[in-house]
């Protein structure tokens, strides 16, 4: 429906995720208070019901314009493709990260004594910047920004938002709420960055690879992206709830802030290498070029030397013939 606003589209999406970060820890530290374990759960519950009815009822069927063809790509063809993997590993890697804090931010923030409502504000901070900064990543993607750039600048955010949430044991940081909060205000803007340019940047790359770009290569990627953002959900509460029990907190970072170290240099890597294939083949055409503006010179050359040989010749004929005939006529 929005082909040339993809990206602003999807981080509208975001943004509305970004709300429930915030409506959700808030509401459900709420009714916890009120009536304790099971309440929230009712709630949401029945939220659920009521907009899975709306859905049916209100959202309409997105038909195809009849032209689109199958891009008859499956999901391990499409990854085959390294800039489709590397945006893939990337929304894993923005997943684990927001499951690894928010499987163990709470038992973190239990040193500094805080209420349970206190804490779901913690939480609303990280769904807020997200939110808020959704639609910002997305309109820079469209106009301006390319997405593997806003991709290496989000995972240089939540690099650093990880080694002073903990901190890293090397890091002279204190164990503040100033400090958790500024950790979480950059994880709000990686993921925000990380999670839209990851997916245009997957569309853009299956374009450029040959896909059509029609609703089915966007479903494709999408399909892709929602595989790769479940992957990194479930792998980061796992890993984080492991290393939380075996070294705790803070040396448990260290595994995101790893991560996030190999994927900044596998990317930078990449977009290296591919901008000098660009360099090399924007050199190979200027020579091709060159050549062919001095073949045709050439030809040219050859042609106008060709006709002047034939211009003498006819010329030295026709002085030939003139005194042929001037000697027979005396």
């Amino acid at each position: 429906m929005f082909p040339d606003n993809v990206a602003t589209v999807m981080s509208t999406l975001e943004t509305f995720y970004g709300l429930g970060f915030i409506v959700g820890p808030t509401v459900g530290g709420l009714l916890f208070e009120v009536g304790g374990f099971p309440l929230p759960f009712f709630f949401v519950g029945i939220v659920s019901g009521i907009l899975s009815i709306l859905i049916f009822t209100y959202v309409p069927n997105v038909a195809g314009s009849g032209e689109s063809k199958s891009s008859d790509g499956k999901i391990f063809t499409a990854l085959k493709i390294p800039s489709i993997a590397i945006d893939a590993v990337c929304t894993a890697t923005f997943a684990l990260s927001q499951g690894f804090f928010s499987s163990t931010l709470e038992p973190h923030l239990r040193i500094f004594h805080i209420s349970a409502v206190l804490v779901s504000m913690m939480f609303v901070i990280n769904g807020a910047t997200y939110a808020v900064a959704s639609p910002f990543v997305g309109r820079l993607v469209d106009k301006c920004l390319k997405p593997k750039y806003a991709l290496i600048i989000s995972l240089i955010l939540n690099l650093i938002s990880f080694a002073i949430l903990g901190p890293l044991p090397f890091l002279p940081i204190p164990q503040t709420l100033t400090v958790v909060m500024i950790a979480l205000f950059l994880q709000g803007l990686a993921l925000a960055g990380g999670n839209v340019a990851g997916f245009i940047d997957s569309i853009r790359s299956a374009v450029a690879a040959g896909y059509p770009a029609d609703i089915s290569t966007y479903g494709l990627m999408s399909g892709i992206w929602a595989s790769a953002f479940a992957f990194g959900a479930f792998v980061g509460p796992s890993v984080a709830g492991f290393l939380y029990d075996i070294v705790g907190f803070q040396k448990a970072t260290i595994f995101v802030v790893v991560i996030n170290v190999i994927l900044l240099f596998i990317l930078s890597a990449y977009l290296i290498v591919t901008k000098c294939a660009e360099v090399e083949i924007a050199e190979n055409e200027e020579i091709v070029r060159k050549l062919r503006e001095s073949t045709n010179s050439l030809l040219k050359l050859n042609v106008t030397k060709d006709m002047s040989i034939r211009s003498s010749q006819i010329i030295t004929r026709s002085q030939n013939n003139s005194r042929r005939t001037g000697y027979v006529s005396i």
